[in-house]
């Protein structure tokens, strides 16, 4: 069996069964697995080839899995990516030490130039007059003739 011919039986039902021909077992593994598949059996019968039953998976990082390679086919591109070489890890850093005591801080670098000034600058100027707040109420109008104030 061809590989898109594999390819057209994986289609999303839950339990497949597909007679290969003579394949490499490892490339079906990967191709089943990408299309969010496990492969269960995958045995030799002869003058047929390989049997091999898959059950989908349906753990949600499988079904992305298969969503991500459907999209990678139907925009042309293979279902696999090649084989990229296998670049290690970067190293963590080295870890920090502090320096033993009585050690003198590091100088420092012209490039930062010399250190600011103390901050002694003046408070600043006084604002102008301000005009007298007016009340928050008028005053009370004046009692009516003839009546003493109180």
């Amino acid at each position: 069996m061809e590989e898109h011919e594999m390819i057209a039986h994986l289609d999303g039902r839950g339990r497949i069964e597909m007679h290969l021909g003579d394949v490499d077992r490892g490339r079906v593994e990967e191709m089943v697995r990408a299309l969010g598949y496990r492969l269960d059996v995958m045995e030799f019968v002869p003058r047929i080839g390989y049997r091999a039953v898959c059950e989908r998976d349906d753990a949600p990082n499988a079904r992305r899995r298969a969503e991500l390679s459907i999209e990678r086919l139907r925009a042309g591109r293979p279902l696999l990516p090649a084989e990229e070489p296998y670049v290690p890890p970067p190293q963590p850093p080295p870890p920090c030490t502090p320096p033993p005591p009585g050690t003198p801080p590091p100088r420092r670098s012209r490039e930062w130039g010399p250190p600011p000034p103390p901050d002694t600058a003046p408070p600043p100027p006084p604002r102008g007059r301000r005009a007298p707040l007016r009340p928050a109420f008028p005053p009370p109008p004046p009692p009516p003739p003839g009546v003493p104030p109180p």
